[in-house]
């Protein structure tokens, strides 16, 4: 079986735009655990470890309760199989539950993530997603974290994200891990408090009581609106220095190495998720959103733990090098949608730039709209993927359509993703009567 040798050569550094470099650390081992790829049945038999079933015997075994479980990995992925297959055979943990996205219609992909249901399906402990259409990075991702909040939160404390093209030393993940079990001990009984203020909300510290209005939040049934599950009016509308303090003592999310960007691999806790949101869908295909969820967790003062238990290895940049490399259908999509750099606009507009302390604004929307909430613009969405089929159509307009927040006047829109600035009515709400 194939792990990663404690004897690390190299480290990859990475800045959140996908540049990086390669510095040495220690050892002598040139190819960092690259060597000969696990076959077809031992990458099968990893995922089975990691998973603690037994396919020949159809049996769910050992303990995954302990502090060096991961309570639910989910993984997006595309035209990065082989890297998924040396991850599964490089973790060294048990999984309790494994969410794999699958983005486009990459051939072997689909028939490993087959067998592995075809094996492993059974046992409720994997869950395999299909997206034929390719619904981007952050949308794959938030199907792993809409998972997580749906079940008991003394069971999934917390949710590993992980892009595929990473490599972990053998001490790296059993320490982390009992990191953020204890350091997460507590957030339960946080979310339980604020499930009940939001259950009875509106409250007096909701702007919109006072005229008739009521708070809107995301549903099931149209993913357009998307609002966090627990963040209640009392903080989402308290001034930037108090919400700053709601969240001071709790930990947002967990990195494994300090240098590198952290939600290339990240612990990301629960309470974050139901309070900062999903992540943001209008950063589509791909890259940005994790800056601006960094961002969010900051506007409620959540802390980042970094914790340096072992060595950590990131190729950067992996689709874009790879679908550059290959003449497959979706490296062909993804070189021509990525050539759009239609993350770019949406950054300018929501936060006027790429850092918030440069000149850009200090909230989203230079705070007209809360930070959990963000309107999905299906139609831009839509033009830029059929650009990936067809580029002789011509460059497709990447600008986010700010019409989507334009209070609706027709009582039949009442639910209508335009709802984005109700909310910008409530913020003139509150602060003129206030």
């Amino acid at each position: 079986m194939l792990y990663l040798s404690s004897n690390i050569k190299f480290v990859v550094h990475v800045d959140v735009f996908g540049g990086g470099r390669v510095e040495p650390l220690l050892g002598d081992v040139p190819t960092y655990g690259l060597g000969v790829d696990p076959t077809r049945a031992d990458y099968i038999h990893c995922v089975g470890e990691r998973l603690l079933v037994d396919p020949m015997t159809r049996r769910l075994g050992g303990n995954n309760n302990g502090t060096d479980v991961i309570p639910l990995m989910v993984a997006p992925l595309m035209l990065d199989l082989m890297d998924f297959r040396r991850m599964m055979c490089n973790i060294n943990v048990p999984i309790r539950l494994l969410v794999l996205v699958q983005n486009g219609r990459e051939a072997m992909l689909s028939l490993y993530l087959q067998e592995l249901e075809r094996v492993y399906g059974w046992s409720g402990r994997l869950v395999v997603s299909r997206h034929p259409e390719n619904i981007g990075y952050s949308a794959a991702v938030n199907i792993g974290l809409r998972l997580a909040l749906s079940l008991p939160r003394e069971e999934v404390p917390f949710v590993f994200v992980t892009n595929s093209d990473v490599m972990f030393s053998p001490d790296l993940l059993p320490n982390l891990l009992r990191d953020v079990h204890e350091m997460t001990r507590h957030d339960a009984a946080r979310m339980d408090e604020l499930a009940a203020e939001v259950a009875n909300e509106p409250s007096e510290s909701s702007p919109v009581l006072r005229r008739g209005l009521r708070v809107l939040r995301s549903t099931v049934k149209d993913n357009r609106l998307s609002t966090s599950a627990l963040l209640p009016d009392r903080i989402c509308y308290a001034s930037v220095k108090e919400r700053e303090k709601a969240f001071s003592k709790h930990y947002g999310h967990f990195c494994a190495y300090y240098k590198s960007t952290c939600f290339t691999s990240v612990m990301l806790t629960c309470l974050a998720i139901s309070t900062v949101g999903y992540f943001d869908e209008n950063f589509y295909p791909a890259y940005v959103e994790d800056v601006d969820y960094s961002l969010r967790l900051r506007l409620l003062g959540f802390q980042e733990r970094n914790v340096l238990c072992g060595k950590f290895v990131h190729r950067s940049s992996y689709n874009i090098r790879l679908s550059n490399e290959m003449e497959l259908p979706d490296a062909l999509w993804y070189r021509r949608v990525n050539s759009l750099m239609t993350s770019q606009p949406y950054v300018v507009m929501k936060w006027n730039g790429l850092k918030a302390c440069c000149d850009g604004y200090k909230e989203p929307y230079d705070g007209m709209v809360p930070l959990d909430v963000w309107v999905k613009d299906e139609a831009r969405i839509q033009r830029i993927r059929v650009h990936g089929h067809d580029e002789e159509q011509g460059v497709p307009r990447a600008e986010y359509d700010r019409t989507l927040c334009t209070l609706s006047r027709r009582k039949e829109d009442e639910l209508a993703p335009v709802a984005c600035f109700l909310f910008l009515l409530f913020y003139f709400i509150f602060h003129f009567n206030y």
